[in-house]
């Protein structure tokens, strides 16, 4: 939320502006030209960059070049009243890193309904793709120790134990259950 100097926020806009600092989602919101105007909590985190640095800047600062026409088909949407639902991209980081994100976009209107920029709600799910790339075999847990720290890999397998955990008694008493006398 953007507000001029000389006018204060009304109580609605604080608690507002307090639920999005709150958010555990990175939320941005940008001009019609990609001009960030807000950039959360959660985005300073995710991304690395400070609300000071970001805002003002295009939001080109955390879009891989080859991902340029995709933002700028997202904003083309934007402008005509089309919201963008939840699809999975790649953003960049300050220090370089990827950062695989599930991304909705929709249009922020003004009090007389014209559209004057957008919303982005980003949230990183660079553990949630490495754990499915473990699972379908991908990955080694070589690689997945080298690119994450060991914590978070036994915290994967901890997950993954846990959601198998019925199905591997089940298999394992299976025997029991069904073991034919043999006379």
């Amino acid at each position: 939320m953007s507000v001029s100097p000389d006018r204060r926020l009304t109580e609605g806009e604080q608690l507002v502006l307090a639920a999005m600092q709150s958010a555990d989602d990175a939320i941005v919101t940008m001009a019609l030209d990609g001009t960030i105007t807000h950039w959360n909590r959660a985005a300073e985190q995710l991304f690395g960059y400070s609300a000071r640095e970001a805002i003002g800047t295009n939001i080109g600062i955390i879009v891989p070049g080859d991902r340029k026409g995709e933002m700028l088909g997202e904003l083309a949407r934007i402008a005509r009243g089309e919201r963008v639902h939840h699809y999975e991209t790649v953003r960049v980081a300050k220090d370089g890193r990827s950062i695989g994100v599930s991304l909705s976009v929709f249009p922020v209107r003004s009090p007389s309904g014209a559209i004057v920029g957008a919303s982005k709600i980003a949230r990183d799910i660079t553990e949630r793709k490495a754990r499915r790339r473990l699972f379908r075999g991908e990955i080694t847990m070589d690689s997945t120790v080298s690119a994450h720290s060991s914590r978070r890999c036994h915290t994967y397998f901890y997950e993954l134990e846990c959601a198998a955990s019925p199905l591997i008694l089940l298999c394992l008493s299976a025997p029991q259950r069904y073991k034919r006398e043999v006379p």
